[in-house]
């Protein structure tokens, strides 16, 4: 299959920036206990990504795992909860993610498969708590909560809802691409993916976020070879109006996917 120059990784990395840029800070009041076993595992997970060796990064990330867990099953309704399962989901994506490069560096048909199991197992607990999120945020939305709420929470608990969602959605993507291109579940879980952005997108089509959502929508239907329906949301993407860098960017994103798809269509019909 031909690479797309906008991949999922770089799709999770753009929605860990938001979430970086949302993510509340834990107040003074807070219990040194408290923080210190939040922060203990935010640590562990920086120290990951910095490990240059594949399996100490592993075993990295699954002690941040049972740190950050701790502070979960502690404290269910505390305010770094939500926060607290971002980073479990995102821990269990960067595994999953460490088995598909495995996967895809192996020579071995029953090690290539076993890894590949291995990243759907990740990625099935990173959905999990994805959805654990987005259920409590939007029984928050939809039970009156937000009216209590001055505007700056309202606005960011919104946020926090899609982020959520597009999490979701980008978790489903990656499971997608963990089965052989072949393999009817792939298509499946790309359609499951796309149509989760597409819901993204339908409610926060004016956020950057939303027209994100869009562009990730064209890839799914892209990698399932309909390629008249993600150019047609490529080409909508790219007459957004100027907007200054962010916007810039996107239809470059845009740009790129709708030149590769053209050739990917163009190839098959060779």
């Amino acid at each position: 299959m031909m690479f797309l120059k906008t991949s999922v990784a770089e799709a999770i990395s753009f929605l860990l920036v938001l979430l970086c840029l949302t993510t509340p800070c834990p107040s003074f009041g807070e219990s040194e206990d408290l923080q210190d076993k939040f922060e203990n595992g935010t640590e562990l997970i920086e120290a990951a990504r910095r490990e240059p060796d594949p399996m100490q990064r592993a075993r990295l990330l699954q002690d941040a795992i049972k740190s950050v867990q701790k502070l979960v099953e502690q404290h269910p309704d505390h305010d770094l909860a939500i926060t607290a399962r971002l980073q479990l989901g995102n821990v269990n994506a960067e595994l999953a993610r460490e088995q598909v490069k495995r996967a895809n560096l192996s020579v071995n048909a029953e090690l290539e498969k076993d890894a590949r199991y291995k990243a759907r197992v990740f990625l099935t607990a990173a959905i999990r708590l994805f959805e654990e999120i987005e259920k409590k945020l939007r029984d928050e939305l939809q039970g009156g909560q937000v009216g209590d709420k001055d505007r700056e929470s309202r606005i960011k608990l919104r946020g926090d809802y899609l982020q959520a969602k597009l999490l979701i959605a980008a978790s489903t993507e990656e499971m997608a691409d963990t089965h052989d291109s072949k393999d009817g579940k792939r298509d499946e879980l790309l359609m499951v993916a796309a149509d989760q952005y597409h819901e993204c997108y339908k409610g926060f089509r004016t956020r950057l976020a939303g027209l994100y959502a869009r562009l990730y929508e064209g890839r799914c239907l892209q990698k399932r070879h309909e390629y008249d329906k993600a150019l047609g949301i490529y080409e909508e993407l790219l007459e957004q109006p100027a907007g200054g860098a962010p916007i810039d960017s996107l239809r470059k994103k845009a740009s790129d996917l709708a030149e590769s798809c053209r050739q990917e269509r163009d190839s098959k019909k060779d």
